[in-house]
């Protein structure tokens, strides 16, 4: 659970920064970010949720979802379960890219890897100035 947590808290953390993003202010670092999210424009937006663990709505709501839509009420979360059909390359196959991808890290092949999804981050981190140690690693 606390390592589902901390790959969902990096997602939501860069999609924090899309969001900021949105708003007028050129954030220079990631406590700029999180500022600027009190700033943003209150224009919908949706975030695509992709799970490769077997929870469900409920599941995610109860963790994420909820607390999502009240701090940022202006945003949808669709959320997407692991079931069969909807794997991330069938999602891909039919043209829907989710916002946020979490699983297991022994899936991380499969999940960015295997379809071309990854992204190396080394140079946002960098010119963030953006602190890695914050996460715990095993």
């Amino acid at each position: 659970m606390i390592q589902k947590t901390s790959v969902l808290f990096l997602s939501l953390s860069l999609a924090g920064s899309l969001l900021a993003g949105c708003s007028s202010a050129k954030p220079e670092s990631p406590k700029q970010v999180f500022a600027d999210l009190n700033q943003v424009d209150n224009e919908p937006v949706t975030l695509i949720f992709k799970s490769d663990f077997p929870d469900d709505m409920d599941v995610f709501n109860r963790y994420y979802g909820d607390k999502i839509k009240a701090k940022f009420p202006n945003v949808t979360v669709n959320f997407i379960p692991r079931v069969t059909g909807q794997t991330i390359q069938d999602l891909l196959n039919a043209g829907t890219f989710p916002d946020v991808m979490y699983g297991k890290t022994i899936g991380i092949d499969a999940l960015l890897i295997d379809t071309d999804l990854a992204y190396d981050m080394s140079e946002l981190v960098k010119k963030y100035n953006y602190d890695l140690n914050r996460f715990k690693r095993n």
